[in-house]
């Protein structure tokens, strides 16, 4: 239910690929990719691993009931703070260089402002999304879900399409969904929000959570630098068309992402109720590679014929590089349960090596 619903949610978002694909040029594209590849290494490294570790603790038996509250709010006062200030400073230094960006990339001020505003609350809904599958509520995941995703490729449709506000709409849709949806997020995880803050707490969070930062970072070098190296070495129509060929590619990362978000809870709960849980993971392991070379293999074969069916012409010279991204995402996917030993045995700082 948790990852049918985010999988549906976001398959909305890649359904109107095809519309945006009309509006926007490949050039448009390629800047929508790189403010996307930005915003992510940026939230990555304010978020600090603060999601990992309440997941990580909430169920763990050192955790007494009484102190499941205090934990989340506690991560979640850590995962604000960080972002206020880690995007303020962030801003503040970039907007000395504001013409160079425009000049070498074509990435206008105001783009650049509106992409960074949505990061905070991105990382609250996320922080607020993670809780709810803690919780098992998901009726509750599935509404935050619609509000996140949904609403955000309405509004942002809206301001494209109708009014004509081209990126800034792009951009401007989604900051409004997700400020829209923070006041949801917060009441659904209300029973675990309080007005304590616990620095034991804080403390331990951040000695298991920063260690993601680093393993995030070379996760963004692999998963987000070729952009950025398409445009310094190329030019922005190359990018974008790179970034056409990830967008269909990702449709893997829909289904890994969607398994992801039931499995991790359900994984961790089964550590500590089922002695003979490492078989169980062997064998979920086994399925899941299985499943997601299938639909690798399926958009390799017909990259050509689902970029001539949905995108302009002038889109299709992407399908040569559509195989070998889907492919990537495949194996990137089995480390939803390959890299689970590692935050199992709390030793995170294995994954700096």
């Amino acid at each position: 239910v948790y990852g049918g619903s985010d999988f549906v949610f976001k398959l909305l978002g890649f359904a109107v690929l095809p519309i945006y694909a009309h509006i926007f040029s490949v050039v448009e594209f390629g800047l929508i990719a790189l403010l996307g590849v930005l915003t992510s290494l940026v939230g990555m490294v304010v978020n600090m691993g603060v999601n990992n570790s309440v997941q990580r603790f909430y169920w763990d038996p050192e955790t007494k009931e009484g102190r499941h509250a205090l934990l989340v709010s506690t991560g979640l006062r850590q995962l604000v703070g960080i972002s206020v200030v880690g995007t303020l400073a962030l801003l503040a230094t970039l907007y000395f260089i504001r013409s160079s960006i425009e000049e070498r990339y074509g990435i206008e001020w105001g783009l650049l402002v509106l992409a960074f505003l949505a990061i905070l609350p991105d990382q609250i809904l996320q922080y607020a999304l993670d809780t709810i599958r803690l919780h098992f509520t998901p009726v509750r995941f599935m509404i935050l879900s619609f509000l996140k995703n949904a609403l955000g490729v309405v509004l942002g449709l809206w301001l494209i399409v109708g009014l004509e506000q081209g990126l800034y709409g792009y951009f401007g849709g989604a900051l409004i969904s997700s400020l829209i949806s923070v006041p949801v997020a917060l009441w659904f995880i209300r029973k675990d929000l309080v007005w304590k803050f616990d620095k034991a707490i804080a403390k331990k969070i951040f000695h298991f959570g920063s260690p993601f930062v680093f393993t995030g970072l070379a996760y963004w070098v692999f998963g987000s630098m070729d952009r950025w190296l398409l445009v310094e070495l190329g030019n922005a129509t190359e990018a974008g068309l790179y970034s056409i060929a990830f967008k269909f590619a990702a449709v893997v990362t829909f289904v890994n992402s969607a398994f992801g978000q039931a499995w991790s809870p359900y994984a961790i709960k089964l550590m500590r109720d089922d002695k003979n849980y490492l078989q169980a993971y062997s064998g979920i392991f086994s399925i899941w590679f299985f499943l997601l070379a299938i639909i690798g293999f399926a958009i390799a074969l017909f990259a050509d014929e689902l970029l001539m069916l949905l995108t302009p012409r002038e889109y299709w010279p992407a399908a040569e590089t559509m195989g070998m991204v889907a492919m990537g995402f495949v194996m990137f996917g089995t480390t939803q349960v390959t890299a689970l030993g590692i935050s199992l045995e709390k030793k995170t700082g294995l994954l700096i090596h």
